[in-house]
This record gives structure tokens, sequence and C-alpha cells, in this order.
């Protein structure tokens, strides 16, 4: 019978939101990337990275993206709909 591993071994990145800005249509994305409990969250815009941070634990990786989100949504960034990808 085949074992299971106990721990997760997911380390792909993960992308946390897609953003399109109504104003000139420019696309933006956010990812998080595992490292073990620790994980390192990015931005970009346009496909080119505008700013990355590492973080010691998930949580803070998440918290920061969620800033990132809401700051960019007061600067005229809307969630895209996956529906119209």
């Amino acid at each position: 019978m085949a074992q299971l591993p106990l721990e997760s071994t997911y380390a792909e990145p993960t992308v946390m939101w897609r953003l399109r800005n109504t104003k000139d249509g420019r696309g933006a994305y956010s990812v998080i990337v595992p490292h073990g409990s620790k994980a390192t969250a990015a931005w970009f815009s346009q496909g080119i990275l505008q700013e990355s941070h590492g973080f010691a634990t998930w949580h803070g990786a998440l918290r920061w993206v969620e800033d990132k989100l809401r700051t960019l949504q007061s600067h005229g960034w809307h969630v895209e709909d996956p529906a119209k990808r």
C-alpha cells in the first residue's frame, strides 16, 4: 500500500488576484510563492515586477497582497472578471 506524505509538498506560486485599470486597460496581478512556512509576495503590472517582499509567515504575505489590492483599487483598478478572460 502506498504511503501518502504527511506534510504538504505544494510549492508553486499562487495568483491571488488579477486587476484591470479602467482608465487605460493595464492589467496587474499578485502572487504568493511558498517557501515552507515562509512566503514571498509580489505584484506585477503588464507582466513586469513592481514590488516583492519576503515574509516569515504566509499570513504576512496574505495581509500584504490584501493591502496592495485595496491601495490599487483606491487608484482606479478593479478586480478582473475571470469569465471575461
